[in-house]
């Protein structure tokens, strides 16, 4: 397997059209990657974005950012490993998401990353 080429946010790897489920093996040659993710926001309003690893060996931490791809600015830092995020988004904007592995390069480290946007409709009474 070849090292993982989204790790930075210049080579973000796109979620494109929400919902999105994208499964990504981080882990290569004895190293565990820090990964990226992005979406530019087709609507403005709330998503929810979760990188899970497993329960014991890979604990993912997310963090998201806005532009400028080159600097991007903290939006969100979650602090918690494989802890779901709810943000809100405004349309055309593009959100950078970074996964940390947790301490030393654990294996085996296979991120899955679920993003969807929020419910609009009301609820039924």
């Amino acid at each position: 397997m070849a090292a993982p080429t989204n790790v930075s946010a210049a080579t973000a790897t796109d979620l494109g059209t929400l919902p999105a489920s994208v499964s990504q093996n981080v882990h290569d040659a004895g190293t565990t990657y820090t990964v990226w993710y992005k979406y530019t926001a087709v609507a403005t309003g709330v998503i929810g974005i979760f990188g899970f690893g497993d329960l014991t060996i890979y604990k993912p931490t997310l963090a998201a950012f806005l532009g400028p791809v080159g600097a991007p600015v903290a939006y969100l830092i979650s602090g918690a490993q494989n802890t779901p995020a709810q943000l809100p988004v405004t349309i055309g904007t593009t959100y950078y998401f970074r996964f940390t592995r947790n301490a030393g390069n654990p294996a085996p480290a296979v991120l899955l990353v679920e993003a969807e946007t929020a419910p609009t409709a009301g609820v039924a009474q």
